[in-house]
Order: C-alpha cells, then structure tokens, then sequence
C-alpha cells in the first residue's frame, strides 16, 4: 500500500487547519534533506504524536543552457521520526501548490507567536480603541 497524492493533499490540509486552530506550534527547523543543488533559504517544522513535519522553501538553479540559469523557488514537505536521537526522514510529500500554502501559514503562525510585530501595532491599537465613541475611558492618543 503507498500513500497516494489525495492523501498527502489530505494530510497537509489537517496540518494547515491544526495551525489555523493554535493547535500546531511552529519553530525554525535546521532540519534539511536539500539535494546539493539547493539552498534552503527557510525551514520550519512542528512535533505531532511522536512525528516531526518540516516544511521548507528552497532555491535552485535552472539552467537553460551551461552557463545561463535563472534561480527557481520550491517548497517541500517530509515527515521525520527520531530515531536514536536523530531526526530520519521516513516521508517525503510529491511537489503540490499546497505545501507552499502550509509554508505560508506555518511562516505567519511562526510570526505571530513570536510577537513579531507586536510593538508596531501596539499603538494603532490604542489609537484604534481611544476612537471608540462607546468607551466610556477613552486613552490618551501619543502626542
């Protein structure tokens, strides 16, 4: 029995909606199955049940003939066990647009629990509630 493309597509899509749920922390990954044509330009991965997913954006080189190429972007998805303390690759999802959708997810899930921009919206939001005409202590707006 082999995993088909449907159950992949099913897999990431559970994965994308655990994260869109808070139910899947995200965290930076150094994690890498690139071949050496590659760079890994960003890779993060999650622990579920005993399993670790690792998602990444990678670059290469697409040559169109010896020396001219242009650099291509790509987005992979595998699925690690740890064995013996070290991360083994036991999966490796086929190329599908919806892995960079889990990586764009998983990158903005990443983001916001870091409060990566929490200081540079802190005061819109005050400005934001003092405008509330139904606050009954409206907050001094920054001079």
């Amino acid at each position: 029995m082999l995993y088909n493309t449907r159950d992949w597509q099913t897999a990431i899509s559970k994965l994308i909606q655990m994260t869109v749920n808070g139910e899947l922390k995200w965290r930076n990954s150094d994690i890498n199955n690139a071949s050496p044509d590659e760079v890994i330009e960003n890779a993060l991965q999650a622990e579920q049940k005993e399993k670790i997913y690792v998602v990444s954006q990678s670059k290469y080189k697409h040559y169109y003939d010896e020396d001219i190429f242009s650099w291509e972007r790509s987005y992979n998805f595998s699925v690690y066990k740890t064995i013996s303390y070290d991360p083994v690759q036991i999966a490796q999802a086929p190329s599908m647009n919806l892995i960079e959708s889990l990586f764009d997810i998983a990158q903005n899930s990443y983001a916001y629990s870091n409060n990566a921009l929490s200081d540079l919206l802190q005061n819109n939001q005050d400005e934001i509630l003092s405008d509330d005409p139904y606050d009954s202590h409206p907050r001094r707006r920054p001079a």
